[in-house]
C-alpha cells in the first residue's frame, strides 16, 4: 500500500503545481461583473467580513460583490442552493448542512455538497449575552431564565445548549424564546423579551448597550 502511494505521489504533486500555477496574475482570473454572497444580518461579524472581501474583489478584479443579509443558517444557504448566490459567510452551520443534521435534516434539505473557499481565524468565541438586570453571574444562574433561540439557526442554538450544559442545565431548565433572526433576538433582549441571547461578543448588536424596557 505504501509503495502504491509513493508511486502516485509525483502525479499528485504535479497536479498541485499545475493548479497553483494557473492564476499567474490578476489579469488571468476572469470573474463575472457582479456576484452575490449571503451573510448574517447587517452589522454582524460575518456581514462585515463579507463586505471587506467584496472590497478586495472590487479593487483587484473589478467585480461587484452584493452581500445579501439573512437572519439564520437556513436563510443563508437557501440562495446558494437556488443558485442565486455563489457563496455564503457561514459558521458551524456549514458542518450541520454538510452532514444533514438538525434543521438540515429535513427532507427538503438533507446533506449538502459544500466546499470551503475562505476561512478566518480571529479573537472570537461563542458566548451568551446576559442582561445586567437578569441576576445572572454564572451559567447555573440561567435556570428559569429566557434564552434566545433563532429559528433555522442550529449553529447559534447548539452553542447555547452546550453552554447551558456547562452550567449543568438542559433545555428543560430554561425558557426558550424563539426569534426569526439574529438581529431580532438581540432586539428581544433590549425589549425585555429574552434574558440571554447567543452570540460571539465581537459583532455590533452585543456592543450596543441600551436600557431594557420595563415589564
Amino acid at each position: 500500500m505504501l509503495l502504491r502511494l509513493m508511486a502516485r505521489a509525483p502525479v499528485a504533486l504535479a497536479g498541485l503545481l499545475i493548479v497553483a500555477a494557473l492564476p499567474a496574475s490578476a489579469e488571468d482570473i476572469k470573474l463575472p461583473p457582479t456576484m452575490a454572497v449571503t451573510a448574517y444580518d447587517t452589522g454582524t461579524a460575518g456581514f462585515n467580513i463579507a463586505v471587506g472581501v467584496g472590497k478586495m474583489m472590487k479593487d483587484k478584479y473589478g467585480t461587484d460583490v452584493r452581500v445579501l443579509p439573512a437572519g439564520n443558517d437556513v436563510a443563508r444557504l437557501a440562495p446558494l442552493r437556488a443558485k442565486r448566490a455563489i457563496s455564503s459567510a457561514m459558521g458551524s452551520g456549514t458542518y450541520f448542512a454538510q452532514e444533514g443534521v438538525f434543521e438540515f435534516g429535513a427532507r427538503e434539505w438533507g446533506p449538502q455538497s459544500l466546499q470551503l473557499l475562505l476561512s478566518s481565524v480571529d479573537c472570537n468565541c461563542g458566548a451568551l449575552g446576559v442582561a445586567a438586570d437578569a441576576g445572572v453571574k454564572e451559567m447555573k444562574d440561567l435556570r428559569g431564565k429566557r434564552v434566545g433561540f433563532v429559528v433555522g439557526s442550529p449553529a447559534l442554538n447548539q452553542n447555547s445548549l452546550a453552554m447551558l450544559a456547562f452550567g449543568g442545565l438542559t433545555e428543560k431548565d430554561v425558557k426558550i424564546v424563539e426569534f426569526a433572526s439574529y438581529g431580532a433576538m438581540w432586539k428581544g433582549l433590549i425589549n425585555n423579551d429574552a434574558d440571554a441571547p447567543s452570540a460571539p461578543p465581537s459583532p455590533a448588536p452585543p456592543r450596543k448597550p441600551r436600557p431594557r424596557r420595563a415589564d
